[in-house]
């Protein structure tokens, strides 16, 4: 599978910096184009709705979560240790991208 282009990423950035920092409400199209340095035309090049963003978000987490297992379960630490060090909230992609999709849910998204 291909590598999403780096305005894509951005934007997805943009969107889940927003959602962690402001909320959801705050979080709106015309936001995340301003905050990710793309217009909106760019930005809807890559999602065309709030819906597709969110579910891109979704996405986002399932992929980070299963990196997160398969390390786990290859870790020459043991899977108990690294679990438990996997479990502390350092501020990594995977912490992050949790905040922003319990945001969504707190508003009731379906992607969410």
């Amino acid at each position: 599978m291909s590598r999403p282009p780096l305005a894509r990423d951005a934007v997805l950035d943009a969107f889940t910096r927003i959602l962690v920092d402001e909320g959801e409400r705050a979080a709106t199209m015309d936001a995340t184009a301003r905050a990710a340095g793309v217009s909106k035309g760019g930005l809807l090049y890559h999602f065309n709705s709030k819906s597709a963003l969110e579910e891109a978000l979704v996405k986002r987490l399932e992929t980070l979560a299963q990196q997160d297992v398969d390390d786990i379960e290859n870790s020459a630490e043991g899977v108990v240790a690294a679990h438990l060090r996997s479990s502390q909230n350092t501020g990594s992609p995977l912490d992050v991208t949790i905040l922003a999709v319990s945001r969504l849910a707190q508003n009731g998204s379906d992607a969410a």
